[in-house]
């Protein structure tokens, strides 16, 4: 049964602000679950508990839905978790799937340079040497299941190390148990630290660091532009889906009548044409203070961010939210939903900006657009987020990795930004890399 998008939307926001009906979901997907266990069907099992344990918000409730899910790969790996990628059970029943097929028809119309990088969702970071692991990092939490249909994993795995950088906050999802091997652990970005120190407490058998895709934003291409004049007062940037929440500033602006601000809303089509998202414009009477940006090129989006005043984000779930650290990065404040699932808490400060409910954001948005010289959330980026500070942490994090497993780390990773794809800061790096990325052709598999 297939609910209008607006009924989705209302049945969506009730589940998230019921820890009740989380509770129940998550009791009867996990019985789900423990019955497909005992059939022949790892990975369709891995996914429903994954269901289950993520969609929960009571900290308390995920804690102990965490260790369900880890006692659950405890009893499909054994005593210890497979040695290589190859010899995952997991692994072994996805690429029998009907998703796995599905990504297979996909890809069969890409070329195999397309394939290489996924699309520019895969990238090498650093060439595996003599006795020593390079390292591949994907983006997107769709893409590592692309790179297992497209890839020999198995070699793969005993040559590099993995890194995946997900795109959504929830956890645990299924990449979680398809890349699960011991030589070496899979580093997985977290987003944030808590969220890390809970996988890593719950003893789930990946690598957790508390960063994420956010944190790799080219900052030489997000930048103040201090020539340009702000004739915005507030930019959104989100896609065009009702989930994104539109409605709720267009509401705010509604009661700041007879005070008028000026938005412009950056995104793309999403669950909706532009025609129906201008259309609810229109049902709000504030067409004339709203300039819509569909699909603009990231020197136009910095632009755009340069001519506003104060960024918001008003979803009620979000991920490795990259467009509330280009306007961090841009020297722009932020304005967030106060209930936020998902982006680190720390991030919005008295540096970078604000919190504020949906019944207080008109209020708090006039305060902050009438007060947004004071913030310095280019300054708090730079220190504390950044692709270079994200660079140092991950690099770190393999080298003590590698050195607890006895083996060499005598070369560190190359710099990446995502453009929005993941790209090398240096093209020296791309250039030096190079024989990396021919021998990596060696491991693109047929697709049948």
């Amino acid at each position: 049964m297939r609910f209008p998008s607006g009924m989705r939307q209302q049945l969506t926001d009730l589940y998230w602000e019921s820890d009740w009906l989380q509770w129940l979901y998550s009791s009867g997907t996990i019985y789900g679950g423990r019955v497909l266990e005992n059939w022949t069907d790892p990975y369709s099992s891995l996914v429903r508990i994954c269901n289950a344990v993520r969609r929960i918000r009571d900290p308390d409730l995920r804690v102990s839905r965490l260790r369900m899910f880890s006692d659950y790969l405890g009893r499909q790996f054994g005593s210890h978790p497979p040695r290589t990628l190859e010899k995952n059970l997991f692994v072994k029943s996805f690429l029998k799937s009907d998703e796995a097929e599905k990504a297979r028809g996909i890809w069969r119309k890409y070329s195999l340079q397309e394939r290489l990088n996924l699309r520019g969702n895969l990238i090498v970071l650093k060439a595996p040497l003599k006795n020593e692991r390079g390292v591949l990092l994907l983006t997107y939490t769709a893409a590592s299941h692309f790179f297992l249909v497209n890839f020999d994993v198995g070699e793969i795995s005993k040559r590099y190390a993995i890194v995946l950088e997900p795109s959504w906050a929830t956890f645990p999802e299924p990449y979680m148990g398809l890349f699960s091997c011991s030589e070496p652990h899979t580093v997985c970005e977290m987003i944030s630290a808590e969220a890390a120190e809970a996988v890593g407490k719950a003893q789930i058998p990946v690598l957790p660091i508390g960063i994420g895709a956010q944190d790799w934003v080219d900052t030489e291409v997000f930048k103040p532009l201090p020539e340009v004049r702000k004739d915005f007062d507030v930019v959104m940037i989100a896609n065009f889906a009702p989930w994104k929440r539109h409605d709720v500033l267009f509401r705010a602006m509604q009661k700041l009548r007879p005070r008028r601000i000026r938005v412009a809303l950056v995104g793309v089509t999403w669950e909706r044409t532009r025609e129906e998202f201008e259309q609810e414009i229109r049902r709000y009477g504030i067409q004339d203070d709203c300039t819509v940006f569909q699909r603009i090129p990231p020197a136009q989006v910095n632009e755009i961010l340069n001519r506003s005043k104060v960024k918001v984000l008003l979803t009620k779930i979000e991920g490795a939210n990259r467009a509330l650290s280009e306007a961090m990065s841009a020297n722009v404040p932020v304005l967030v939903y106060k209930h936020i699932v998902g982006p680190r808490r720390t991030d919005i400060n008295p540096m970078t900006g604000m919190y504020a409910d949906d019944d207080e954001l008109p209020d708090v948005l006039m305060r902050a657009i009438e007060s947004y010289k004071r913030f310095q959330p280019r300054a708090w980026y730079l220190q504390n987020s950044g692709y270079q500070n994200s660079t140092s942490t991950l690099n770190e994090a393999l080298r003590l990795a590698a050195h607890a497993r006895n083996e060499n780390w005598t070369t560190d990773i190359v710099g990446k930004v995502n453009r929005p794809n993941a790209e090398y800061v240096r093209a020296a790096d791309r250039a030096s890399l190079e024989p990396a990325w021919r021998e990596l052709e060696e491991f693109v598999c047929g697709l049948g």
